[in-house]
């Protein structure tokens, strides 16, 4: 059975609507393969309690602690060092912070980052805020593979919401968590692989509409 780890940052929301999620889908064993959390944040909203109950280990990382130019590099040795001695097989990100060093080369295609964009558009930070500044036609979510670059790895899946049925930032963010559960089933299914710089699911429905919105017209 595959072992997870994640990074989160701040009040870890998504990881908690996930466990929710979990729990609404009476998937057990699912949570049970979570390993361990690594936080860069202080303790908020009771994260440790809700870990406690799932039995999820929990690590904090007090970035505040280290040297400004040294966090990003001490916090991915720790997160490193938690995702070996809790024999993590796959990470997933939901922070804030640029990881880098050893942990990028143990985990190569192996570390999942969640970004609300459609990637290569709107990379880094704020990127709702920009795309809706720019006032991009398509907004939405992408999942990829974790490179030296920043936002640039392979991707795995994307979700895709027209600007206009933006209300708010969870109108976006929220669909990350049916994105990650379902890279997790494609994971536990062995059917996720990186082929010459693309991620690939196996035997997965790759079937896209050529117009948005649909012709209405037989061409």
């Amino acid at each position: 059975m595959k072992r997870y780890g994640f990074y989160v940052s701040g009040n870890a929301t998504r990881l908690k609507k996930f466990l929710q999620f979990l729990e609404d889908q009476g998937d057990s064993r699912m949570a049970g393969q979570i390993a361990v959390v690594v936080s860069d944040s202080p303790e908020t909203d009771n994260l440790t309690d809700l870990l406690r109950r799932h039995r999820i280990a929990y690590k904090a990382v007090p970035l505040r602690s280290y040297a400004r130019e040294t966090r990003n590099q001490q916090l991915s040795d720790e997160i490193l060092s938690a995702f070996e001695q809790h024999r993590v097989d796959y990470g997933f990100v939901f922070g804030s912070r640029i990881l880098k060093g050893k942990l990028l080369n143990q985990y190569r295609d192996r570390l999942i980052n969640f970004h609300p964009s459609v990637l290569p558009a709107f990379k880094g930070l704020n990127a709702i805020d920009a795309a809706l500044l720019d006032r991009a036609f398509l907004l939405g979510n992408s999942a990829h593979f974790i490179v030296e670059e920043v936002d640039a790895g392979p991707v795995i899946m994307q979700q895709l919401t027209h600007a206009r049925s933006f209300n708010d930032y969870e109108d976006i963010l929220g669909h990350q968590v049916p994105m990650l559960y379902q890279i997790i089933l494609w994971i536990n299914a062995d059917r996720l692989h990186v082929d010459n710089g693309y991620a690939i699911v196996r035997n997965a429905d790759y079937t896209i509409s050529e117009y948005i919105p649909r012709l209405e017209f037989h061409s």
